[in-house]
């Protein structure tokens, strides 16, 4: 399956013009599932452009160059990353209830934290937040 978008972008196509417009000026303002929505619904009502919500991700995620939606995507990823490092970074015994630090996780979370702030400080990315 061709990428509707891709394929007009260039195109003179005021659809997809407004489309790539929207991606880009409200990556990082607007949560992705919502930009999914909205793209999804402007490009159904015109059937030749319809796509799914997983190939509008894709589209966004895989194909978008945009710094601002890159760093986005990246800095996405990186909050993931840091939920899940910092769940894994404190371990609960079982019988007796004592938590202990997992000293290799905790490392892992504070050096994504660090990527974290070194992608917010970015200037792609000041006017976004």
């Amino acid at each position: 399956m061709q990428c509707h978008i891709c394929r007009m972008t260039g195109a003179n196509n005021t659809i997809i013009d407004s489309v790539n417009q929207y991606i880009v000026e409200n990556a990082g303002a607007v949560q992705m599932h919502e930009i999914v929505c909205q793209v999804c619904d402007v490009l159904g009502e015109h059937e030749e452009f319809a796509m799914t919500p997983d190939e509008v991700t894709l589209h966004i995620t895989e194909h978008v160059r945009h710094q601002k939606v890159i760093m986005n995507t990246v800095l996405n990823d990186l909050l993931r990353l840091s939920r899940v490092t910092k769940s894994a970074s404190v371990n609960e015994c079982g019988e007796t209830g004592i938590a202990t630090v997992d000293h290799k996780m905790l490392n892992n979370y504070l050096k994504i934290v660090d990527q974290i702030i070194t992608v917010y400080r970015m200037d792609g990315m000041k006017e976004s937040h």
